[in-house]
Formats: C-alpha cells, sequence, structure tokens
C-alpha cells in the first residue's frame, strides 16, 4: 500500500501485507463505492479489507483502531451496520488466519523495521478454481439493458434496487459473482453466480461503471465475451471475430487477437486492443458495430486501457515501454510518455526492452496516472504533455527478488491510497 499527497511526497510506502503465498497475489481491486478492498491471497483465496480500516492504519501509524468515520466516498448500497460489522467474516473453509500479516513499515522498507498490526478481513472466499482477475461492479436497476424482463430474469443475488458485486475470473473459464452484502453478513449461505460458456483462462474482467451490470472479459486465445448480470447473467455478445483493423490495401484487414478491454463512461462504446498494438472501438449492442480503431502508435502488446471519467481521453499501457494518451472520439494520439527515460529504437519498442508495462490506474481526478512495468519501478505521471514522470518509487524495486513481479495496481476511489500486487 502507497499513501499519497500529491503536495508533499507523491509516493510513501506505508503498509504492506506479508501472506505465506506471495507469488500467487495475481490481482486486486476497490469497490466503486470506495468501501472495499480485495485481493487474491492464495490462488484460490480471496481476501476482502474495509477501506476505512486500511485508511486509519496509514494515517494513525502509531495507534491503529479501526475507524468508523468515512475517509473514503461512502454510497447508499450498504449500510454502516453491515461495514463495521467485523465479527460477521464468512469462512468458506478452515483457513489460516491472515489477521497478523499486515504489517506498518516505519522505515518505508519492505525488509526494515516494522510494526505489526491486527487488520481482519471482512469477508474470505473459497473459490472452485485459481482466482486470475477480479472486479467489483455496482448496478442499478434504472439503468438495466433489458428492462421489460429484468423483474423475471433476476438472479436472487441482484434482487435489490441497488447491489454491489464482485466478480472473480478463473483459471478454468468460469466466472464467481458474489454480493457484497451476503459476503459481510452473518448469513452461513452466500449465493453466487457461476458465468460460464466452455471459454478458457479469465484473464481481465471490466465492468461498466453506468449501473447496467454489463461485464466483459477477456479470454486465453483472444476471445472477448459480454455478460448482462441484471438478465440472469446472460452472455449476449463475442466480439473476437469483430476484432479486425482496415489495412492500406482495399478489401484486408488485420485479425486481433484481444487481450485488453474498457468500457466507456457512457456505457454505449468498448475499447478492445491486442498482441499487436492495435486497437478497435466496437458498438456495446449487436452488431457490434466498428466505430474507430487505432492501427499507429504502439509497437507491441497493449497491456491496459483506461477511459477518463468524463470518456474524453483514453490511455493505453504497452509492451513497448510506453503509455499513449487518446483524444475521444477521433482517437488521435496526443502524447507518449516513454518509460525507459527516451523514445527507444524500433527494436526495442516490438522486443525485449526491460520496460513492459503491466499495470495503470487513473487516479479519481483524471489528474495523474501511476504505472507498474517489468522493472518493478512505480511511477506517477501528471495527465499533462510531460517527458518525465513526477515520481519514480524505486524502493520495490531494490528489495524485492528479482523473478518477482508487480502486475496489478489500483487507486483507492478517494485517491489517497495506491494498492500494488
Amino acid at each position: 500500500m502507497v499513501g499519497n499527497d500529491f503536495n508533499e511526497i507523491p509516493l510513501r510506502l506505508t503498509i504492506a501485507y506479508h501472506g505465506a503465498h506471495q507469488n500467487n497475489i495475481t490481482s486486486c481491486s476497490f469497490s466503486n463505492c470506495g468501501r472495499f478492498f480485495a485481493f487474491v491471497d492464495q490462488p484460490q483465496i480471496v481476501l476482502g479489507y474495509c477501506v476505512n480500516d486500511i485508511l486509519s492504519t496509514c494515517l494513525d501509524e502509531n495507534n491503529f483502531k479501526p475507524s468508523l468515520s468515512s475517509h473514503c466516498q461512502t454510497s447508499s448500497l450498504l449500510s454502516d451496520e453491515i461495514i463495521n460489522n467485523t465479527e460477521s467474516l464468512n469462512l468458506y473453509a478452515n483457513l489460516t488466519d491472515s489477521s497478523n500479516n499486515w504489517k506498518i513499515l516505519t522505515s518505508e522498507l519492505l525488509h526494515g523495521d516494522a510494526l505489526p498490526v491486527n487488520m481482519k478481513p471482512i469477508f474470505r472466499i473459497k473459490t472452485n478454481g485459481d482466482v486470475i482477475s477480479m472486479t467489483f461492479a455496482s448496478g442499478d436497476s434504472a439503468f438495466c439493458r433489458l428492462p421489460h424482463r429484468a423483474n423475471k430474469r433476476r438472479s436472487s443475488i441482484v434482487r435489490e434496487s441497488q447491489v454491489s458485486l464482485l466478480l472473480l475470473g478463473l483459471a478454468s473459464g468460469v466466472i464467481e459473482v458474489y454480493n457484497v452484502f451476503s459476503l459481510v453478513s452473518s448469513s452461513p449461505h452466500i449465493p453466487k453466480y457461476v458465468l460460464t460458456d466452455d471459454c478458457t483462462l479469465v484473464y481481465l474482467l471490466s465492468a461498466a461503471v453506468d449501473g447496467s451490470l454489463r461485464v466483459g472479459s477477456v479470454h486465453r486465445g483472444g476471445e472477448v465475451r459480454l455478460w448482462d448480470l441484471w438478465d440472469d447473467g446472460n452472455m449476449y455478445g463475442k466480439l473476437q471475430h469483430k476484432f479486425t483493423v482496415p489495412t492500406d490495401q482495399p478489401c484486408s484487414e488485420i485479425q486481433g487477437e484481444a487481450c485488453t478491454f474498457a468500457w466507456h463512461p457512457c456505457g454505449r462504446h468498448v475499447f478492445l486492443a491486442g498482441e499487436r498494438g492495435h486497437g478497435v472501438v466496437l458498438d456495446a449492442e449487436s452488431p457490434f458495430s466498428r466505430v474507430a480503431y487505432i492501427r499507429s502508435g504502439h509497437y507491441h502488446r497493449i497491456s491496459v486501457a483506461k477511459f477518463s471519467k468524463d470518456g474524453s481521453l483514453l490511455i493505453t499501457a504497452s509492451y513497448d515501454s510506453c503509455c499513449a494518451v487518446w483524444s475521444v472520439p477521433e482517437y488521435q494520439c496526443l502524447h507518449r510518455f516513454w518509460h525507459m527515460g527516451r523514445e527507444p529504437s524500433i527494436p526495442l519498442r516490438g522486443g525485449s526492452n526491460g520496460h513492459h508495462i503491466y499495470g495503470l490506474s487513473l487516479s479519481p481526478d483524471d489528474f495523474y496516472f501511476i504505472t507498474v512495468c517489468e522493472d518493478r519501478c512505480i511511477r506517477l505521471w501528471p495527465l499533462a504533455p510531460v517527458n518525465s514522470p513526477l515520481k519514480i518509487y524505486f524502493e520495490l524495486a531494490l528489495q524485492t527478488h528479482t523473478n518477482l513481479k508487480f502486475r496489478s495496481l489500483a487507486f483507492s476511489p478517494c485517491g489517497r491510497i495506491v494498492a500494488v500486487t
């Protein structure tokens, strides 16, 4: 966990989780309401924490107590009574206690001076397979995709008009969906969705932010599927055959293999990008027509794509060591942020350069974004045409084994903390 105050110290390592299976922390995510943080502790174990407890630890290092105040933004989806009920921990199996795995890093060094802190998870999930990806989703029935049949097709986990869900993508291709209200309650039975369509490993999950509970999943082999959770988890779109980019030759197109996906904030468009540095923008409803495409700008795999909150910008990160900012809806490149300190030669852009970018997260105010790449350094950039980051955080690269890689990165919705796994 890294705390931030851009006016003083842009990045400061404050707390760390030292579990027994650190190599397997493949993904982490904050809920849209700002109250929950979850990560993969073991291949089949997911832990969830109250964000206010994490913030209390970061902000008051000498006297941690679970905080009842709301440092992060709150939501009407879940009541304070449920959020603060840390005794209602759901266990799917007899699991080892993880409350003592957190440490306050008084020296900002992972292996330096540290104080243990007793921070208990508010839920644990035992899945039916190894977890590869995760995301939270917030839904409002007023924005469901098919309102004329929503009441007949709703699952038990989305019976309320407003819901908060946690989705887990497994190596088996299955997607497990949980209601966060149920996870933090004292009920012995926790209902869940299981989404499956003979898919392969789920690389990425992305939920629309408009309350429609539409979810995009990216699978091994480049298949992209669209799911409607208000409509009983119906899989209503397969987009792999739609990932085509025109060439300069008449009647010729490049067939792509998608490896990342993003919803436009308005919910009408989706962005797919792939192994060759190409990207396409499609309508989010059948027949999924192509709206725009990106044919040049990256020289290698596009690993991450994020839209700004107002939808006017798209930020992409690639294995060519570059982040690019694109105008929307023109999808013209406005600026590139090179992570090698300079623009590399063409062979380095398309090959091994030691700076493959694995993770990118935008700050809630869209003023900054943060990246993690192959060199294990954390970089904080302004969303402005500059040639160098505001801050490069080297400490994690110096203190971790060279074979460990950080691949997941997330800003909290309040913008005060950043999680890196």
